[in-house]
């Protein structure tokens, strides 16, 4: 074979020839000088046939640093305004006469063109209805002095049914009970929970809370001469004491319709 390059390359071709082809295979480069067209043509024929085939990719390198950071870009365009809303409607204000609606006349509220909107605002009337509501409470403060021994007390919104029951509890949390065969006495709260400060009672019932008492010998119904009395814009109960003894006694009330 070397023979046949000779042949074809002469002695200088062949020269050139063979360092082409350790080039190839070792895939370095080299200009080829002093060759004429045809041994150029050669000598590129046998480094293309020789030539090594490309080796597989080496492994990645480690990362580089972290480059500086960009500056910073540029601000973006402003948004578009937004529609502007409907108007509101407006509230009328008109005055009630007495009749239907307000028996002692008021005022009526209404969202303009929107008759299904309107409320009345009566004159004379409590902020809940004719009657407590059930389950809410209301409250109030009483006294007594000296001789005066029975205890008025008036519900400011009266209720739909009398109360079923009224409970005295003195400033040391303690329930004025009637014990069988032993009369009144008091024992620990069984029905009212709150205080004088923060009068409670549960429904159907009403509770008093003494804060100042000074010498109240006995408080009760069955010693009072039926001067217990429960309704339904009221109460009255009464303390009993020593004849000639003066009293003061000063506390508050709640009472929770049923």
């Amino acid at each position: 074979m070397i023979s046949r390059i000779h042949n074809k390359l002469g002695t200088v071709g062949l020269i050139v020839a063979i360092v082409a082809l350790v080039a190839a295979m070792t895939g370095a480069a080299f200009a080829a000088q002093g060759l004429n067209g045809t041994q150029k043509k050669e000598v590129k024929k046998i480094a293309k046939k020789f030539a090594g085939k490309k080796g597989a990719p080496g492994a990645p390198g480690a990362p580089g640093p972290v480059g500086p950071q960009g500056a910073a870009g540029k601000d973006g365009t402003n948004g578009t305004n937004g529609t502007n809303g409907t108007n509101g409607k407006n509230v009328v204000l008109t005055t009630e006469a007495k009749g239907t609606n307000c028996k002692a006349g008021g005022t009526k509220v209404e969202v303009e063109g929107n008759a299904a909107s309107k409320k009345y605002v009566c004159n004379g009337e409590t902020g809940f209805t004719e009657t407590l509501p059930s389950g809410k409470t209301e409250t109030g403060a009483w006294a007594v002095y000296n001789q005066a021994t029975v205890v008025s007390l008036s519900f400011n919104i009266p209720l739909a049914q009398a109360p079923e029951g009224l409970h005295y509890v003195n400033a040391s949390s303690e329930e004025r009970v009637l014990v069988p065969g032993e009369g009144f006495k008091y024992v620990p709260a069984t029905t009212c929970f709150g205080t004088a400060a923060a009068p409670t009672a549960p429904a159907g019932q009403v509770c008093v809370y003494g804060e100042v008492e000074e010498q109240p010998e006995a408080f009760g119904a069955a010693t009072a001469g039926g001067k217990l009395k429960l309704f339904k814009t009221g109460a009255t109960f009464q303390f009993s004491v020593e004849p000639g003894v003066g009293q003061t006694a000063i506390g508050t009330w709640a009472v929770t319709a049923k």
